[in-house]
């Protein structure tokens, strides 16, 4: 993953890249968690950026979220877990409407996580 503007382009693909991190590394702490809820956040956060077509419709990260829920019995994670799949499942929808040749390019994105 080279940036951020990546990042925002990936969908459903960055459940990839938080699986790679679950198998080099546990995530045990909060901080952990929250950071892996942030990348999947902002795979979708532009979901008009999102140009391949399979990565439009979030399974593996809506897996991925189910995952995590399971693993912590942390009440903020928790109810991070129900806002990011709320969101994601909106973003999906959203994006669902327009064709592949509708999607314009990415813009720049300074000062995003």
């Amino acid at each position: 993953m080279s940036g951020s503007g990546d990042l925002h382009r990936m969908g459903d693909q960055a459940s990839a890249y938080v699986l790679k991190i679950i198998a080099t590394r546990l995530l045990k702490t909060t901080a952990d968690l929250q950071r892996a809820l942030d990348i999947i956040h902002a795979s979708f956060e532009g979901p008009e950026y999102i140009r391949e077509t399979e990565n439009r419709t979030p399974a593996a990260v809506l897996n991925l979220l189910n995952q995590v829920d399971a693993a912590t019995s942390d009440p903020a994670i928790k109810a991070r877990v129900v806002t990011e799949r709320n969101f994601v499942y909106n973003a999906s929808v959203s994006k669902s409407l327009l064709s592949h040749e509708e999607i314009p390019a990415s813009p720049r994105r300074q000062g995003h996580r």
